[in-house]
């Protein structure tokens, strides 16, 4: 037998003390119109949570279906899902649908590429591929998303830049990057637009956000001023936990908080999105199914009994099944 490690310990004690006062919440998986046998991500709403985007490793109809990685998956590709009625009576997400033509790959075919937010109401989609960050623009006539091209500016580097969030007005983007001059792995970064549209020498978000592991998949709540991210290194369940910070008026982000249980696991929880109201959020989590050989993402949404996520001290929870 392998002797316990410190980290661990640690792990299991915050387990413990977590799962003693739970966040009272109700979760329930999005349902089959989103979730699949392979990998269902990242999940990004439009502000009126009617539309959903998110990533999968589901087959492409576009694409070469041989081509299966070593994890039993197909490459990552963008999907929507329109929710059929209204978020509060219990409206179903309807059956998802390709969304093609963002970045094309050498052979002129769907590239890999996974969709991480949407800004300047609706118009302007932030994605991830080969390491780099793009945009597509939504064509006002047609309604359609256009080519991806690469953000201009001091964002991508030859390193990997892999999660971006940018703010709904379009002036900061917070991205996850394993480029030199943080605290170790990927950190989170913060850049601003300049004046002339490029994206200015991205900052640090420092310890209070930043481990010596890895963080990723930012979303800055602009309502509340509270960063949402996961992370490695911070105290958690196991795997990617999620965690807040809030921005003080200093503009500094303030020692994190973690999201706590159910909605933090022994196994990966990350790419959480709240709603604007503070009154739910979504997020995606591994589980095993029965139709894969490894243990694969998918989406679930929860809806909070007490929004204000800073009080954190809540009694029961109820888990949903869709």
């Amino acid at each position: 037998f392998s002797e316990i490690t410190d980290f661990e310990r640690a792990t299991s004690q915050t387990a413990q003390i977590l799962m003693r006062q739970p966040t009272r919440l109700t979760m329930r998986t999005v349902g089959d119109g989103v979730n699949s046998a392979w990998n269902d991500y990242r999940p990004i709403l439009t502000e009126s949570e009617d539309t959903m985007y998110f990533t999968s490793r589901r087959p492409k109809e576009t694409a070469d279906k041989t081509v299966i990685f070593d994890d039993g998956q197909f490459e990552e590709g963008v999907y929507m899902s329109v929710r059929n009625g209204n978020k509060w009576d219990g409206g179903k997400w309807g059956d998802a649908t390709a969304v093609t033509g963002l970045v094309a790959d050498r052979r002129g075919r769907a590239g890999q590429e996974t969709a991480t937010s949407i800004a300047k109401g609706g118009t302007e989609m932030y994605l991830c591929h080969d390491g780099d960050i793009f945009v597509s623009l939504k064509d006002p006539e047609t309604g359609k998303w256009r080519p991806a091209e690469p953000v201009r500016g001091a964002v991508n580097t030859e390193f990997n830049e892999d999660f971006a969030y940018v703010t709904a007005n379009g002036e900061e983007m917070y991205f996850s990057s394993d480029a030199p001059g943080g605290l170790g792995g990927k950190d989170i970064w913060l850049s601003r637009r300049l004046p002339n549209g490029d994206w200015g020498e991205p900052t640090n978000l420092g310890p209070g956000v930043n481990t010596e592991e890895d963080e990723d998949a930012p979303f800055f709540h602009e309502p509340t001023n509270v960063l949402y991210f996961s992370s490695m290194g911070h105290s958690g369940m196991g795997g990617y936990d999620i965690f807040f910070s809030p921005r003080n008026d200093k503009g500094e982000f303030e020692a994190s908080r973690n999201m706590g249980y159910p909605i933090n696991s022994a196994d990966d929880d990350i790419f959480f999105s709240p709603s604007a109201d503070h009154g739910r959020g979504y997020y995606a989590s591994i589980r095993w199914k029965e139709t894969c050989k490894s243990p694969s993402y998918d989406i679930y949404e929860v809806e909070f009994e007490q929004p204000e996520q800073n009080t954190m001290a809540v009694l029961a929870a109820t888990v949903k099944a869709q």
